[in-house]
């Protein structure tokens, strides 16, 4: 993302000045039909006469038109095109999983900043700043969530294999897995899978037949065990070592420390 100020480079592949636009002919037309059905309200009221209630996109159910269903309309308008901009910027990718749950549950619930060139600039600009620390930051958290508990993990770095505990049930270590893919695909300078693509999806889905099984990656091979527990071979070593410089940022000298005499030998 370009830091310029241009309204057509915020986020290089959208126009905003456009999306403004078209998000300002969809207010105006919801305007237009509201008034409408308020005056159909208003002759039906005097007529003693009933009109049916109206569905608002995305609410789940039905209600009657009134002074709020404007503002709910805008909301979820605003809400879809921030989903949009996200994705088209690529900064989904660089926010680590606090962030990114932060992020969908204002999305889900609607609770977004109005559409507006300046907001869209000011969000995007501070994502952009803080992105690289952001996926640092869910480096770090891959590596504190695993288990000290097994010789393959290291607790000073990510080693050759790594072993994830409770990836079979569903509020498990599965989404580990996608936050481990989505590390490694933007230091590929990959995009990320889509969630149908998934490894914990893949991995959920073994849970209904024996559960172990082999899944392979660009990346990594992931042997999933009957205990719940997956076994990961990493096949890309150069990314290994740039998430272990990640680690140094937070450890410093710790992985060259750690070493034994003979494995700084055999480096």
């Amino acid at each position: 993302m370009d830091d310029t100020t241009e309204n057509t480079q915020v986020i290089k592949s959208v126009s905003i000045e456009n999306l403004l636009s078209q998000r300002d002919a969809i207010i105006k037309r919801f305007t237009q039909i509201l008034t409408l059905l308020t005056e159909a309200q208003q002759i039906a009221e005097a007529a003693h006469l009933q009109v049916p209630g109206f569905s608002i996109p995305g609410a789940g159910h039905w209600q009657t038109f009134n002074e709020k269903t404007l503002e709910d309309v805008q909301k979820k308008v605003d809400a879809s095109a921030w989903s949009y901009l996200m994705k088209e910027s690529g900064n989904m990718a660089f926010l680590d999983a606090k962030a990114r749950s932060e992020w969908t549950d204002k999305l889900r619930t609607y609770d977004v900043p109005p559409l507006t060139f300046d907001n869209i600039e000011a969000t995007f600009q501070d994502l952009h700043v803080n992105r690289q620390d952001m996926f640092n930051r869910g480096v770090l958290n891959i590596f504190k969530g695993l288990s000290w508990d097994y010789k393959t993990n290291s607790p000073w770095k990510f080693g050759k294999r790594l072993i994830v505990t409770y990836i079979s049930s569903w509020n498990g270590n599965a989404d580990k897995l996608d936050d481990l893919m989505r590390a490694f695909c933007v230091l590929d300078g990959k995009p990320e899978p889509e969630y149908r693509n998934s490894i914990s999806k893949e991995v959920r889905e073994l849970r209904y037949k024996t559960f172990q099984g082999v899944i392979t990656t660009p990346y990594f091979t992931l042997r999933t065990h009957k205990n719940g527990n997956g076994h990961i071979t990493f096949t890309r070593t150069d990314l290994v070592e740039k998430m272990n410089r990640i680690l140094m940022i937070y450890f410093p000298f710790s992985i060259p420390d750690a070493r034994t005499p003979k494995e700084k030998r055999d480096s």
